[in-house]
C-alpha cells in the first residue's frame, strides 16, 4: 500500500511539472505566431544555431514532444489512482496502460526523429562520433517503457478475459 501511494505521489509531481513544461511550450509558440517574431521559438529549439531548412520541422517536433509526454503521464496517473483503490482487474486499467504506452512511444519517436534530423543536417557527415547514444539513452528508455506499458495492457486484457471466463464456469 505504501509503495502504491509513493508511486502515485511521484506520478502526480511529474504530472504537474510536465504540465508546466507543456503549457510553456504552447505559450511560447502562440506568442511567436501572433507577434510574428519567430525568434522566441529559439527558446524551445536548441537547434537554432545556424540557418537551416530543417529548423521548422525540428521545432515542431520539440513542441509536440512535451505535450505527448504530458498526455502519457496523465493516463498513467489514472492507472495509479486505480491501483490505490485496489481495482486491479478492470478493463479501464488495461485501456489506460495502452493509451499511456502509445503516448510514451510517440514521445520517444518524436525525440529520436528530432535528434536524428539535427545530427544529419547540422554536422559533417563523416563525423560519426555524434551518432552515439549518450543523449539518446533516455529517449530509448522511454520507448522501451512505452512498449512495456502496451505489453502490460495486453497481459491485463488477457487476464481479465480469463478471470471472467473462470467466473462464468464457477
Amino acid at each position: 500500500m505504501r509503495t502504491n501511494f509513493i508511486l502515485k505521489q511521484i506520478i502526480d509531481i511529474l504530472f504537474y511539472i510536465l504540465g508546466l513544461s507543456a503549457l510553456g511550450s504552447i505559450i511560447i509558440t502562440l506568442i511567436s505566431v501572433f507577434t510574428l517574431n519567430f525568434e522566441t521559438i529559439a527558446y524551445i529549439s536548441y537547434f537554432f544555431q545556424k540557418e537551416n531548412n530543417w529548423i521548422i520541422p525540428i521545432t515542431i517536433l520539440n513542441i509536440l514532444t512535451p505535450i505527448f509526454f504530458f498526455l502519457g503521464i496523465s493516463y498513467l496517473r489514472e492507472v495509479a489512482k486505480c491501483f490505490l483503490k485496489k481495482k486491479w482487474y478492470k478493463e479501464y486499467i488495461a485501456k489506460q496502460f495502452r493509451i499511456s504506452g502509445r503516448y510514451l512511444t510517440i514521445t520517444s519517436i518524436l525525440g529520436l526523429a528530432s535528434s536524428l534530423i539535427y545530427t544529419f543536417t547540422t554536422k559533417e557527415h563523416c563525423n560519426t562520433g555524434d551518432l552515439s547514444l549518450r543523449h539518446g539513452n533516455l529517449i530509448i528508455f522511454m520507448l522501451i517503457t512505452g512498449l512495456c506499458f502496451i505489453m502490460i495492457s495486453r497481459i491485463l486484457k488477457e487476464t481479465i478475459d480469463a478471470k471472467q471466463e473462470n467466473d462464468l464456469t464457477i
